[in-house]
């Protein structure tokens, strides 16, 4: 889950719990409000009763009776009953309908002065009075028709406040992270167009001075500090190349010098020298060649160029040293074109497709090498093939690791440079290179190119 969608629904909880809080604090206050209005309505009920019976009726029933009967404003099932200092009841509204009055709500409303109960669903409010040195209570009971009508569309309407207040929110909420976001998405972006040929490119800083803008100049920072290393490395890698070819140049050239053909064993130990000093002329400008390719292939624009011409070039050269190579070649087309056009460095694929070849040479038992071209629509692969032992590796893969060697290389001349060199290669092509096998001794190393397919 994004960060747009966490603080989205983490918004929108967190309203959604404070909009439930307010409604139900207002859904109770408006209940006791209507509750305490209502019993305060019907303790002037009872009061205007008592009155109207002690000093206008001049405790005449029949007349308060009257005064109810045609009360504006009556309440809904509304119930008055009046009784004297012995509980006796000397007045009842209502046709006689009333709410018997125990002794112990007598003895309750007596200590109290005044009492508010609730019974079968009717609000009733009871309060002693004084009037002419006697005592009454006063017990009036009602229906509070708002409660049965008002009160349940009043939940409705907070319940769908609650719901279209949360849906409001979250999309409102999706949308505001979504735009207060989009910086963020904006260098994220530009980190990922930064890889190790630019590493010259740095994140644009806007003029606001926000945690964003904080983040990116910490960025910038740490990129400059990558970037400083990576060229001191570079530099100190091509300076120790370069060092180290100038001797190894002169030592070679002087032990060619001092070969004497009529001394057997001098001259032998003379070439195995000479044949170390050149596997080691080639570790280095092998290492020359890791350490410029990214450089030489962000320098030089790519040309348009056939890979079997490459590969043939490459063989010539390498039979001149190895006559006892034997090569052989072949097409598959599986594309309705039959072009083997890849963009590239001539140069460097060269380098690339002689340690393929040479790789294959060496570790073959018979000499001979395979190289199969197949064609497909959108990418060429290119095969070589050998017979010989398989190596026991549980990862193909780390055969292209830096001076990484396989359990069949034993005997064999080599520096582990060459695959590895190979790849890195391949990948400033956009290609790939993979090691398979077909039957038991029977090796592969296949190189996958895009094709330049025509515009």
């Amino acid at each position: 889950m994004n960060l747009k969608k966490r603080f989205s629904i983490y918004f929108s909880l967190l309203f959604s719990v404070v909009l439930a809080t307010v409604l139900i604090a207002v859904y109770l206050l408006f209940s006791e409000y209507r509750q305490d209005d209502f019993n305060t309505r019907l303790f002037q009920r009872g009061e205007t009763s008592i009155k109207f019976l002690v000093r206008v009726g001049k405790m005449n029933p029949e007349l308060l009776d009257m005064f109810d009967k045609n009360r504006a404003n009556k309440l809904m099932d509304e119930k008055t009953t009046i009784y004297n200092e012995n509980y006796k009841r000397i007045y009842t509204s209502n046709d006689n309908d009333y709410f018997p009055w125990t002794l112990n709500d007598f003895e309750n409303l007596k200590s109290k002065n005044t009492l508010t109960l609730r019974r079968e669903g009717h609000y009733i409010a009871a309060k002693k009075y004084f009037f002419n040195k006697n005592h009454y209570y006063v017990v009036v009971s009602a229906l509070d028709d708002f409660e049965t009508s008002k009160v349940p569309y009043l939940r409705y309407l907070l319940f769908l406040g609650f719901v279209f207040g949360t849906a409001s929110i979250l999309v409102i909420s999706f949308y505001v992270s979504k735009a207060g976001l989009k910086p963020l998405d904006s260098l994220r972006e530009q980190m990922l167009e930064i890889s190790e040929k630019n590493l010259q490119s740095r994140i644009e800083l806007h003029p606001r001075n926000d945690e964003i803008v904080q983040l990116s100049k910490a960025f910038n920072q740490m990129m400059d500090r990558i970037d400083s290393a990576y060229q001191r490395q570079k530099e100190f890698t091509a300076n120790a190349s370069h060092e180290l070819r100038t001797p190894l140049a002169r030592i070679t050239s002087l032990i060619q010098n001092s070969i004497y053909p009529g001394k057997p064993s001098e001259e032998d130990n003379q070439k195995k020298i000479l044949h170390d000093i050149h596997q080691l002329s080639e570790i280095v400008t092998s290492l020359l060649l890791l350490s410029e390719i990214e450089e030489v292939s962000e320098r030089k624009a790519f040309k348009v160029i056939r890979l079997d011409e490459v590969i043939f070039a490459v063989v010539q050269d390498f039979s001149m040293i190895h006559p006892e190579l034997k090569f052989s070649f072949d097409i598959v087309n599986r594309s309705e074109s039959i072009s083997v056009e890849v963009k590239g460095d001539e140069i460097l694929l060269k380098v690339a497709f002689s340690n393929l070849i040479k790789n294959a040479y060496f570790y073959s038992d018979d000499k001979s090498v395979r190289s199969l071209i197949t064609v497909f629509d959108q990418t060429i692969t290119v095969s070589f093939i050998n017979n010989g032992p398989i190596p026991e590796i549980e990862n193909p893969n780390s055969l292209f690791n830096t001076f990484a060697r396989g359990s069949n290389s034993s005997g064999k001349s080599g520096s582990g440079v060459g695959l590895s060199l190979t790849k890195r290669i391949l990948k400033s092509h956009d290609a790939a290179l993979s090691y398979q096998t077909r039957g038991e001794r029977i090796n592969e190393l296949v190189a996958t190119f895009n094709r330049a397919l025509p515009a």
